[in-house]
């Protein structure tokens, strides 16, 4: 079965690790908190999109991402509040 998605990211061909450590080490942590907060968004969208499909079990995991990213984007925005004055002198 061919699958529509690709395994790797245009521009970062074998280089994920590259890029993670750019989004952890070098971004914001607001700007880190607001990428996961898109990624929480997203995977919601996914997993009504597979609920749609009828496939409850992807749409279940999917959700459970979701919820996990909400929580790691809220984590992040009470970093940023302790870090903002530090990084905004």
């Amino acid at each position: 079965m061919r699958s529509n998605h690709p395994t790797e990211i245009p521009r970062y061909e074998k280089r994920l690790t590259e890029l993670t450590d750019f989004i952890v080490g070098k971004l914001r942590f607001d700007k880190v908190q607001e990428f996961h907060k898109l990624l929480s968004d997203r995977y919601l969208l996914e997993s009504q999109k597979e609920k749609g499909k009828g496939h409850p079990k992807a749409s279940k995991r999917l959700s459970e991402i979701s919820k996990i990213e909400k929580q790691t984007a809220r984590t992040l925005s009470k970093l940023w509040k302790i870090c903002k004055p530090y990084i905004e002198k």
